[in-house]
């Protein structure tokens, strides 16, 4: 039981069946029908199973084209490789990818992700908190007070006014992901969210959020999580 809605692909696999569906109302049309997802399976992106090795793979052949450096989001668009730019938001992000191939990432979202981790570094310490940065290489950006902390800024996006954060890998390389909503050159936003809590490779926290209406709410301005008198939570 696939428990959602079949690809093109696998309805191929059963004679007639994609035509039969195509011809009355479309697989929006009978997912609805039927109360199923239409969401492709894990690991596909704009039709296509992406692993590991493919999305290395695509990346090694691209990369020449960029001073042999980790191209941007918006760049591989430009090359008309969305498909790949999606992919790697799912699996890991480009900060990832760029340490598994040691490559260097574009030197103005390097300065970008440093900033922010600098801004959280003295933002703890001036709060008498014990907090030291890591290396560059690190699967993790700071640890503070004992915990392992991913520091992670987005500016406001224009999907309703939310701020997007990718390359979470569903938490298991830190305790808790540090989330800043950037806002004129200014953290508007502050969520610690736990990494138990973060079983994503990416999210968008959105007005609702914000409003105090989802289950990431909770996680607004929470820094008492990073002692060891506030690291329970309901």
């Amino acid at each position: 039981m696939l428990n959602r809605m079949p690809t093109h692909s696998e309805l191929r696999s059963v004679t007639g069946l994609s035509t039969v569906v195509q011809r009355t109302g479309g697989m929006k049309y009978w997912a609805a029908r039927l109360g199923q997802s239409v969401n492709k399976p894990p690991g596909y992106s704009h039709g296509i199973r992406w692993s590991d090795e493919k999305i290395k793979h695509d990346l090694l052949k691209v990369i020449g084209l960029f001073q042999n450096r980790m191209p941007s989001c918006n760049e591989l668009k430009k090359i008309n490789r969305s498909d790949l730019a999606s992919a790697i938001i799912r699996h890991s992000g480009f900060r990832y990818w760029a340490r598994e191939l040691g490559i260097d990432i574009k030197g103005s979202e390097t300065h970008f992700a440093s900033k922010w981790e600098l801004n959280e570094l003295k933002f703890y310490g001036e709060l008498g908190y014990d907090v030291t940065r890591m290396s560059s290489g690190a699967p993790f950006d700071l640890i503070v007070n004992g915990y392992r902390v991913d520091v992670k800024a987005a500016n406001e996006g224009v999907y309703r006014g939310g701020y997007a954060f990718a390359g979470m890998k569903r938490g298991i390389d830190c305790d808790f992901f540090d989330l800043l909503c950037i806002e004129d050159d200014a953290v508007k936003h502050r969520l610690i969210l736990p990494a138990i809590e973060a079983e994503v490779v990416g999210v968008t926290i959105t007005p609702r959020t914000l409003r105090g209406n989802t289950k990431y709410s909770k996680f607004i301005n929470a820094v008492n999580l990073l002692t060891d008198d506030g690291n329970s939570y309901v």
